[in-house]
């Protein structure tokens, strides 16, 4: 979601054009119930109303100072957005509600004609972000639902996530953590679904640094990661066994150490998952097959 901007600037400093009341009824003509009810709430606010016509073309209806907007007014574009709410020196501010063509949302504090303080942005597809704005962008603290499903709650800044948070995804995973720029990044807890879980490093939306892998069936890996993979040194544990030793891209590579259900310990070289040696002893098949996962 990032912003409302495209949303939002729509205000401009515009030169005001006195009209007449029938100029206006006939652009309010095609507006939806919902914008007559908020009009009538604002007339009623509204004692002294002026009507003007900016050079945009957008028609504004409500109260003035010095010739300006200022107070309580509603503003309509050619296109048939509309913003119901405060003016302070002819820009919006206060609270107000902005609705464009396509029908997305923005209500909540204004400053300088943008989203600044807190507010909630609706979209036509089901998303949304409700929390702290700052310049037309999510920036403090907010919980953003998406249209993929998935829900976040936590830090943002300069309109992406930032900071500490919580995502749940639409299949049931859930991150709490660390974000960067709008990815995972840094430390944080990931749950899967099926139950597996991963506490350590993040970097680039991925498992990378120093973590523990733990499954449902009490398998655990304790070392590096990269690029969500096992890599570098690291402890593999798996039905009573242990392999403590290096990883390449996902699979047991280089020296490592063998630790059998009795204890027993045997040092050995690893290729691509599969054991070759026992310190200098090359292996046989079958006893190959013992070590691997």
């Amino acid at each position: 979601m990032g912003s409302c901007s495209g949303l939002c600037s729509k205000f401009t400093v515009e030169k005001p054009i006195i009209l007449n009341v029938s100029e206006i009824e006939v652009v309010e003509g095609a507006l939806s119930d919902e914008y007559y009810h908020l009009s009538a709430q604002m007339s009623q606010q509204v004692e002294d109303k002026q009507i003007l016509r900016l050079e945009t073309g957008a028609i504004y209806e409500g109260e003035l100072l010095n010739g300006v907007r200022h107070g309580r007014g509603k503003q309509i574009w050619p296109d048939g957005s509309y913003y119901i709410g405060d003016f302070v020196n002819d820009k919006a501010q206060g609270h107000g509600k902005l609705v464009n063509i396509s029908g997305n949302i923005y209500e909540g504090s204004w400053m300088d004609d943008k989203a600044n303080g807190v507010g909630k942005f609706m979209s036509t597809d089901g998303s949304y972000y409700e929390g702290e704005w700052l310049n037309d962008k999510q920036h403090g603290f907010g919980k953003e639902q998406c249209s993929n499903g998935s829900f976040y709650e936590g830090e943002f800044y300069k309109g992406a996530r930032h900071g500490k948070g919580k995502l749940v995804t639409k299949d049931g995973c859930q991150y709490v953590g660390t974000f960067e720029n709008g990815v995972i990044s840094g430390k944080g807890t990931y749950k899967w679904a099926d139950g597996k879980t991963y506490e350590g490093d993040f970097k680039h939306g991925q498992l990378w640094g120093k973590g523990v892998m733990r499954w449902e069936d009490d398998r655990e890996y304790i070392g590096e990661f990269k690029e969500d993979k096992r890599h570098g040194f690291g402890t593999y544990k798996w039905n009573g066994r242990k392999y403590m030793g290096e990883w390449l891209n996902g699979q047991q590579h280089g020296k490592g150490v063998y630790i059998r259900e009795d204890g027993q310990q045997r040092e050995g070289i690893w290729q691509y998952g599969i054991r070759v040696r026992w310190n200098d002893k090359i292996q046989t098949q079958q006893e190959q097959e013992t070590t691997q996962n």
